[in-house]
């Protein structure tokens, strides 16, 4: 598998505009089914899916998500400028 920040840096990258700002909304909002509509979105990379299912709690897990959500912020943030607050 990848480096992770590779992985992470290289699927943010092909995203477009919508799906960052999509995923973004649901893991930053983290409301209702937010949380499982984005990981059922972001499992759909296969890298991304294998590294999700390497942790071994939940709280690796939320890590996990935590560090993807600041992959994606960024990005929206490089791409559209002062949309996502830091």
């Amino acid at each position: 598998m990848k480096k992770v920040d590779t992985m992470l840096k290289e699927y943010v990258g092909r995203l477009t505009i919508d799906n960052l700002k999509f995923l973004s909304g649901r893991l930053n909002q983290r409301m209702g089914s937010d949380l499982a509509e984005a990981i059922n979105t972001m499992a759909n990379c296969n890298d991304l899916d294998k590294w999700f299912g390497s942790a071994r709690s939940c709280d690796e897990f939320y890590d996990m998500l935590d560090k993807a959500q600041e992959y994606i912020d960024r990005e929206l943030n490089k791409r559209i400028p002062d949309l996502v607050e830091a």
